[in-house]
């Protein structure tokens, strides 16, 4: 996970600052939030706080230490509100001041943590409750939801916690004598940090006993069913026990979280997480954007009063691309980590059809149909059959005298046969199979309106596909590629040799590729598995290595993502690419393109 400075060796580009208009913000964020008025108003109001919380914890403080049913009153006053226990009687500390600071609490860590949590804990053991928060680093995230733990571990009766990170380092880095740097470290810091007498009261003179206070583990004294438990992110997390509530940090950077999900749903039925993004791929992106019953937050950099745009602008020039989007702008198309084709962005490689001519038509049918597709290019379709996984298909129009490459339309299903593809590529679905059985497939919304698009186009003139389609069921006896010519789908199987060559060729020719604008959200399946071709392309990554390298691990991730992926691979195989120094490249550009300067159409050849 980045910590939002470029790495060692990294050469950055000095970036031209941002005006208020040009920020980034999320969906609902008012420009005002930016404004620098605003800023300093929100800035004076706090510090006043500060100011008078200080004031009165001098005043509490010395009057509990004497005043015993003035304690009495305090410690119901705490157990009441959690606010009042943060602000009045907890400390934080922040390595780029050096020193302790009061955790008195903004007005957007009430609203977006404090509350959410305190519903949450009232939920029936027959009720479930999911929170989850997309943040920005620094706006003291971790922080609140870790006081929250503690508060509900001091004076709530029988009630457990786990707790999970990334790295168990991240959860507990040395018991008694581990830093702030861990979630346990943090927890320790603010009980040591208590008043003598209310540290007493909670927990007696027991916390330093190892007894209570271990590795990845406490226990309140005084209410021995009281315990927060600590684990790193794997498949073994939340199995083996159950828990009042489940807590994990940065739970996007975290692959195993997926597979953890399922163990959760018996361990606790009350779950929170946050994270900067780290891509679509994650859990936590299925709990922001999936139908899921989920209580979602999102806390911007903006909100905080001390950052404000020149803050931003200063954070930027120290930054990578992938730092930007994941620590600052919660990007997670961006964000995404050893990606594919880094080069690839939705604002420059898809393009909105050109507005269509009054009664323009190319052999009785019409030019304009809401994507980049041109009746006057050859149409070409590319599968990957997914014979026992997803599978995927391309429509594609290479134009040579351009020297570039147009993606018009793309499908993906799981758990289905090669048959069902058919209607797509015929523009109809068949009123029966070839063996003169009723059609058994069914098709939604989405799929219809594609098949019925598809219609309206010339047939494709070329049709590729992975060799992989050419092994011969067992079952079945025939290859798919011999279904689909029983429906008049003549097949050409490309094999790849080399996957690494064939990536490094595919990164080239995304330089000459166009997408339509349509692809960017045209979804026909769930979300859970079927990624839109806009997710395909920036979400395709190489794997992570298992022990935690920074070294790419040249293989992509096998996921849902992969097979519109392999599609373009097949499919660049089939290009030879125009000459760079005489040809502009297609993404982002407007083309002033020679004819002499592009290849002559020539039938598909496998590339050495």
């Amino acid at each position: 996970m980045s910590d939002g400075i470029a790495e060692i060796g990294t050469v950055v580009e000095l970036r031209p600052p941002l005006t208020i208009e040009e920020v980034p913000l999320p969906p609902g964020y008012p420009r005002s939030t930016l404004d620098p008025f605003n800023k300093e108003m929100q800035k004076a109001k706090h510090e006043e706080k500060i100011r008078r919380v200080l004031e009165k914890r001098v005043e509490i403080n010395k009057r509990a230490k004497d005043d015993l049913g003035f304690r009495k009153t305090v410690m119901e006053l705490c157990k009441r509100d959690p606010s009042f226990f943060a602000n009045y009687f907890l400390w934080t500390y922040d390595d780029r001041i050096g020193f302790d600071l009061p955790l008195v609490l903004y007005d957007f860590q009430e609203e977006k943590l404090v509350e959410p949590y305190i519903k949450m804990c009232s939920t029936g053991i027959r009720e479930r409750a999911t929170l989850c928060v997309e943040k920005s680093r620094g706006v003291g995230f971790t922080w609140v939801e870790l006081f929250l733990r503690l508060h509900s571990f001091s004076f709530r009766d029988n009630w457990s916690i786990l707790l999970g990170a990334v790295h168990v380092l991240d959860v507990d880095d040395g018991g008694q004598e581990a830093t702030h740097e861990s979630l346990f470290g943090k927890l320790r810091y603010m009980i040591d940090h208590l008043p003598r007498w209310m540290r007493d009261d909670l927990f007696g003179t027991y916390m330093k006993n190892d007894s209570f206070n271990k590795k990845l583990l406490l226990k309140n004294p005084f209410k021995p069913r009281n315990i927060i438990v600590g684990k790193q992110f794997g498949s073994m997390f939340g199995r083996g026990h159950r828990y009042s509530e489940v807590f994990g940090d940065e739970i996007a950077h975290a692959d195993e979280m997926k597979n953890a999900d399922t163990s959760l749903k018996q361990t606790t039925n009350r779950f929170s997480g946050g994270s900067t993004p780290c891509g679509k791929h994650t859990f936590h992106y299925q709990l922001m954007r999936g139908q899921l019953k989920v209580v979602r937050r999102t806390i911007h950099w903006s909100e905080h009063p001390d950052l404000d745009l020149d803050w931003y602008n200063e954070q930027r020039q120290h930054a990578t691309d992938l730092a930007i989007a994941q620590e600052l702008d919660i990007d997670y198309e961006s964000s995404a980590g050893h990606r594919v084709l880094p080069e690839v962005k939705i604002a420059t490689h898809f393009w909105q059809p050109d507005e269509p001519e009054p009664n323009v038509t190319y052999e009785g049918r019409g030019v304009w149909d809401g994507t980049i597709y041109v009746p006057m290019l050859p149409l070409q379709v590319v599968i990957d059959p997914g014979i026992s996984d997803a599978m995927a298909v391309i429509w594609g129009q290479p134009d040579l005298l351009n020297g570039e490459w147009r993606v018009v339309d793309y499908v993906q299903k799981e758990g289905v046969a090669i048959d069902w593809i058919v209607p797509f590529l015929l523009g109809s679905i068949p009123k029966t199979t070839f063996r003169g059985e009723p059609w058994h497939h069914v098709y939604n919304s989405v799929e219809l309106s594609i098949i019925e698009r598809h219609g309206r186009w010339l047939a494709a003139e070329e049709t590729f596909g992975d060799a992989y389609g050419t092994n011969r069921s067992i079952a079945e006896g025939q290859t798919a590629y011999d279904v689909l010519e029983k429906y008049g789908i003549d097949v050409c199987p490309i094999s790849i040799s080399s996957d690494l060559q064939a990536i490094s060729h595919l990164q080239s020719f995304m330089r000459h590729v166009k997408i339509s604008k349509h692809l960017e959200n045209q979804r026909n399946g769930s979300q859970a598995t079927t990624p839109t071709f806009g997710e395909v392309i920036t979400q395709w990554r190489y794997r992570k290595r298992a022990d935690g390298s920074p070294t790419i691990n040249l293989t992509p991730v096998h996921d849902e993502y992969c097979h519109g992926g392999d599609c373009l691979k097949m499919w660049a195989q089939t290009a030879d690419l125009p000459d760079p120094s005489r040809m502009p490249i297609a993404a982002g550009r407007v083309h002033d393109a020679q004819p002499s300067a592009v290849s002559n159409p020539r039938p598909y050849r496998p590339r050495r």
